[in-house]
């Protein structure tokens, strides 16, 4: 599982975050499916649902309290591409 834990500090988002950037930080899981439901059940603003990604991952993201964008995702395995010719 994860845990994760918000604390807000508007003196340090204040330097980190403006409107045209946003620290974003990218958590790799090996349970993404369980932790998004998990975190549905929160108060949590929602970036992205839960898909999967065209670059092999299964992820969504979140905004935490200090306006940090939080990617959580899950490698996935590529479908295999057909070789067969008809």
């Amino acid at each position: 599982g994860l845990n994760l834990l918000f604390v807000q500090n508007p003196e340090h988002v204040a330097l980190i975050n403006s409107e045209k950037h946003r620290m974003e930080i990218c958590l790799f899981v090996s349970n993404v499916d369980v932790i998004y439901h998990e975190i549905k059940t929160k108060p949590v603003k929602f970036l992205s649902e839960l898909k999967n990604e065209p670059w092999q991952v299964r992820e969504f993201s979140i905004l935490d309290c200090n306006g940090y964008k939080l990617r959580i995702g899950e490698g996935i395995e590529s479908e295999p591409l057909d070789t067969h010719s008809y």
